[in-house]
């Protein structure tokens, strides 16, 4: 709010600023995507954590209907939208949660029984996701 009432009501210098309004173009001001990005742990997943080992036994996840996203176990992700990287990204609030980056977006994935529950971190979109289960295709 602060940044939008300088844009149109701020001082002479700060009136009709876009340096502070456009730093939200995409969610990279909002509070989740902060979140989202100090989560992230990059680099080789940790198969020592149960989720991490769920979802390197699975491979792959249907999400939002959408099949198949491919999950390496060196962090790379394939989708039907482009590659990208994903790990873990749990912390003492979200034991269970991995990330995903492909397209310039961040998804944060919270794994539970058979499947995940994806929020996107530009705007907080949530996709249902599923696991493949053994020779599924």
């Amino acid at each position: 709010m602060v940044d939008l009432h300088a844009y149109y009501h701020g001082n002479d210098k700060a009136k009709g600023s876009k340096a502070g309004i456009f730093k939200w173009n995409g969610g990279e001001g909002s509070r989740l995507q902060s979140e989202c990005k100090s989560a992230m742990k990059r680099g080789k997943p940790p198969a020592s954590k149960p989720h991490i080992a769920q979802v390197l036994l699975a491979k792959k996840a249907a999400w939002g209907g959408v099949k198949w996203m491919e999950f390496g176990a060196s962090g790379s992700l394939k989708t039907p939208w482009g590659s990208g990287e994903w790990g873990d990204a749990s912390s003492d609030k979200k034991p269970n949660a991995i990330f995903a980056e492909f397209i310039g977006q961040v998804h944060m994935l919270t794994v539970a029984g058979g499947g995940c529950e994806s929020v996107r971190c530009s705007d907080g979109e949530v996709v249902k996701g599923t696991f493949a289960q053994a020779g599924e295709e």
